[in-house]
């Protein structure tokens, strides 16, 4: 993107979509932690911030400047959560 002089405002995130539930439960096996993960609904947990049901991105307009397959976010999040 740099090479290429791109401008304006892109969203990215790796490809598929993941709750925040199984996303911590993925960590939690990942980590082999000895930690319960309990689903809940969004509104019935409570945070000082209001969060929106659906917080994807839309990729869709970078896909169309990187020229490449963009990864699963397992992957990467493999990658990282063996590097600690």
């Amino acid at each position: 993107m740099l090479k290429n002089k791109v401008t304006g405002l892109y969203h990215f995130a790796n490809s598929g979509y993941v709750s925040r539930f199984e996303m911590a439960q993925f960590i939690v096996n990942k980590l082999k932690l000895a930690t319960k993960v309990l689903p809940c609904k969004s509104n019935e947990f409570k945070t000082a911030a209001e969060r929106p049901l659906n917080s994807r991105f839309d990729c869709d307009k970078i896909k169309t400047v990187l020229k490449q397959d963009i990864k699963a976010w397992e992957l990467p999040l493999s990658a990282y959560l063996e590097s600690i």
